[in-house]
């Protein structure tokens, strides 16, 4: 068996969101040719864009790990946690980040889905031209974030 094991969205780099048609694309694909789509989902997991996830870790069937794992799923399902995250908290987040950066003219694009997102820092907003060291300046506006709570 062959498989293909991607992130749904990576975290490294910058959260890259893909177009809405990459995964079902990937997934016809992934079906024409008999190969088994695995979904890396560690940033995405436990509901924080708002849906479900088929979820593992790299220390995966360890005891404690899985008894963690299984209190986690308990509390998100008895508290409502995605359905909230996806109906509520998220869109919240989503629309608040987009009306306070969305106009900012160092952010080229906001980008997320629920409880998750990223702004590209550009050097140029029309162009969305980016800084060449554009993890200096993540680093320093999160620092500043920090400072001043």
């Amino acid at each position: 068996m062959v498989g293909f094991i991607a992130e749904p969205f990576p975290g490294v780099g910058g959260m890259i969101f893909p177009p809405e048609s990459y995964w079902p694309e990937i997934q016809r694909i992934c079906r024409q040719y008999d190969v088994l789509l695995c979904a890396d989902e560690v940033i995405g997991g436990f509901g924080r864009t708002g849906e479900r996830f088929a979820h593992g870790l790299t220390y995966s069937g360890h005891p404690v790990a899985a008894a963690v794992a299984l209190a986690s799923l308990n509390v998100l399902r008895d508290e409502g946690i995605v359905s909230r995250v996806k109906d509520d908290t998220g869109p919240y987040l989503q629309r608040c980040l987009r009306e306070v950066f969305g106009n900012h003219p160092m952010v080229g694009e906001v980008q997320g889905a629920g409880m998750v997102a990223a702004l590209q820092f550009v050097e140029d907003k029309n162009t969305r031209k980016r800084f060449a060291h554009e993890n200096d300046i993540a680093w320093c506006c999160r620092t500043i974030g920090f400072e001043e709570g």
